[in-house]
């Protein structure tokens, strides 16, 4: 996947989703309890995931990913949880804007979900 193509998706999703993956101590979650996805648990197929890459960092599940993650992409990943992870779903939009203009990426996505 491009960077477009990773912030496209995870912003589909979240935009869509418009709800916190947690776990029962609501702490975030790659996969939640009640089946939603994070940022990056999105990009994460069902048949790799394991729930040991509950409560690392995104640089240590980059091997659940179904692409090559190493520079851009990997920051853009890491930017992307810390967006799920760190703001209210209310205030993702306006946080993907931020993040698309910062990688310098178009934003088109945001306006059609």
């Amino acid at each position: 996947m491009t960077t477009q193509e990773i912030f496209d998706t995870v912003a589909r999703h979240l935009l869509t989703q418009n709800v916190k993956s947690t776990g029962g101590q609501g702490g975030c979650k790659y996969l939640g309890d009640d089946g939603l996805k994070c940022a990056v648990g999105c990009l994460i197929p069902d048949e790799k995931y394991d729930p040991k890459i509950e409560g690392r960092g995104v640089d240590e599940v980059t091997s659940f990913l179904p692409f090559h993650v190493t520079g851009k992409r990997l920051d853009l990943l890491c930017t992307l949880q810390e967006l799920h992870d760190g703001k209210y779903p209310r205030d993702w939009r306006v946080g993907l804007h931020r993040i698309a203009t910062e990688y310098k990426l178009l934003h088109a996505v945001l306006f059609t979900v």
